[in-house]
């Protein structure tokens, strides 16, 4: 059963003791308080303005325990504290809670404080991140920051090793590349012409500038993904355009999750054509042999990566699926008949005719996605590039396009066949 206070004036004299300078009795106060519970919160947040240096700092270890977004909120105010003592000690209390993303912004201006409140704002960083994706952002800029203190840089190097070892791998080669460039001696020749002004950045320094954003969207798509992760996953995929590309063909080869696959194809819509297209193309065959993800969700991304190959428009994307759909039996044939439709190119005519030759199943969707590229190319039984087929073919191909003139003509005798 819980204790509460006997008494009107218990917790008056209980937040007087934790002010107090003795420690045993600000300990033996922080110990009632936290058995009262929610009932201390608001005489504790009314009191917190006036109390002292020690007082603060034996609150925010108080509201560390303290559940609730009031609680949460009086912590991020005293990381702001003058006294750096109480700026560490939230910290601290900030690492230590489950629901501390709301205090990224504060955390990243402690960064900036005197020792030892950085150190304690990293580590509450370094344990929101793997939640909060976008806590990386700030760990990367400190660790790249050339006024950070040393040990600091190289702590949070340590915190990105531990969640993003790729993206760390960058960092440090730039930590180096920045370390060399300032041991150089400068230039000292006799009557050397004035310094130009610097050069533009490098492709590598631009590159490098990304590595926040790229290790945020790797861990923003590590499964499960939220759909408020998945939203942030789509600001960076698009801010990051194809250097995106490595994230977004990991998650398309190996992810299960619906929405990030979801970006991996959006991302991958905005990547070079010739990386982008074949790895679209393997997804594709992901989605009709292997359970990713559930069936209810297949469609939609199959539909999507078809949207993204039309966008591409990629010639090797052509050329890739016209050998995909000349192996037999075709992998994942429904999918890439909709990239049949979203590729319409007449070089996609005689595989099709071929497995209509052939008698393979879904013959409907087959016939479907011939009148679609014969409709959208303009072509008839009459175009050379129908005449020209092999005779099967030519026969399978010429049946599917007259098929659905047969059903709109005007009443027929059934025994009537098809106009040759």
């Amino acid at each position: 059963m819980p204790i509460v206070a006997s008494r009107t004036g218990e917790l008056g004299d209980l937040l007087e003791r934790l002010g107090g300078a003795d420690a045993v009795l600000r300990d033996a106060a922080a110990a009632r308080l936290l058995l009262v519970g929610r009932r201390a919160l608001a005489p504790l947040l009314t009191w917190l303005p006036t109390a002292s240096t020690s007082g603060r700092e034996a609150a925010a270890g108080l509201l560390e325990q303290l559940p609730g977004a009031s609680a949460l909120q009086a912590l991020i105010e005293l990381l702001e504290d003058p006294s750096d003592a109480v700026a560490a000690r939230a910290a601290e209390a900030l690492a230590a809670r489950n629901d501390a993303a709301g205090a990224l912004p504060a955390l990243e201006r402690a960064l900036g404080r005197r020792s030892p409140v950085p150190r304690t704002a990293l580590a509450a960083l370094g344990r929101i991140a793997g939640d909060q994706p976008e806590a990386l952002g700030p760990i990367t800029r400190l660790a790249l920051d050339p006024t950070a203190a040393h040990e600091l840089s190289h702590a949070a190097l340590g915190v990105l090793k531990r969640l993003a070892p790729r993206e760390a791998t960058a960092v440090e080669t730039e930590m180096r590349a920045r370390r060399a460039a300032a041991a150089a001696p400068p230039a000292t020749e006799v009557g050397a012409r004035p310094a130009e002004p610097p050069a533009a950045a490098s492709p590598t320094e631009t590159a490098t500038e990304a590595v926040g954003e790229l290790a945020e969207l790797r861990m923003a798509l590590r499964e499960p993904v939220s759909p408020e992760r998945a939203v942030r996953a789509e600001q960076l995929a698009t801010a990051l355009g194809a250097r995106a590309l490595d994230v977004a063909r990991e998650v398309a080869l190996a992810s299960h999750d619906p929405l990030a696959l979801r970006v991996a194809i959006d991302a991958l819509a905005l990547a070079p054509r010739a990386d982008a297209a074949p790895r679209l193309l393997d997804l594709l065959a992901r989605l009709a042999f292997e359970d990713v993800p559930a069936q209810d969700a297949r469609a939609e991304l199959a539909a999507r990566a078809h949207r993204a190959l039309g966008r591409l428009g990629s010639r090797l994307a052509l050329h890739d699926l016209r050998d995909r759909l000349r192996v037999r039996p075709p992998v994942a044939l429904p999918f890439l008949l909709g990239a049949v439709t979203a590729l319409p190119d007449v070089s996609l005519l005689e595989p099709l005719a071929e497995l209509m030759a052939d008698g393979l199943e879904p013959a409907d969707e087959l016939r479907a996605a011939a009148n679609h590229l014969a409709t959208t190319l303009q072509l008839t039984t009459r175009s050379r590039a129908v005449t020209s087929l092999p005779d099967a073919p030519r026969t399978a191909l010429r049946q599917a396009l007259l098929r659905p003139r047969v059903r709109r003509a005007s009443p027929r005798s059934s025994s009537e066949e098809p106009p040759a």
